[in-house]
């Protein structure tokens, strides 16, 4: 016998705890980064030739670098900080629903400064 349950596909119409987004941003952040593996390789294998360092220095003024500059810091701050949340959740910690999403808000508001933070150091550079 096939039950008629509704289903519901609008993934917009559905409240994730915060837990959820927290894992979901982990995992966006570790996708940015790995998109973003080509670009930091070619700037770091850039920067060992002297033309080459002097290419990066003057480019990193302009405005488009600096963003995407942000953007892979701002990825890698948020999966590092994110991590060693998983990484203590696989210790035992952090996993009772009173305490997963306290470190679930810890790991989105810490990072969150620190992302706004480096923005701000970019930005005044």
């Amino acid at each position: 016998m096939r039950k008629k349950r509704p289903v519901n596909l609008n993934l917009m119409t559905i409240k994730f705890p915060v837990a959820a987004i927290s894992s979901i941003l982990h995992r966006a952040s570790g996708l940015l980064l790995f998109l973003l593996i080509p670009v930091g390789l070619w700037g770091f294998g850039l920067s060992f030739t002297p033309d080459g360092f002097v290419l990066l220095q003057h480019a990193s003024t302009c405005i488009v670098i600096r963003l995407i500059e942000w953007f892979m810091l701002a990825g890698l701050i948020y999966h590092v900080i994110a991590g060693i949340r998983h990484l203590l959740m696989d210790a035992g910690w952090f996993e009772h629903r009173e305490s997963g999403p306290k470190a679930a808000w810890g790991v989105i508001i810490i990072s969150g400064l620190l992302i706004l933070a480096v923005g701000g150091w970019l930005l005044c550079k």
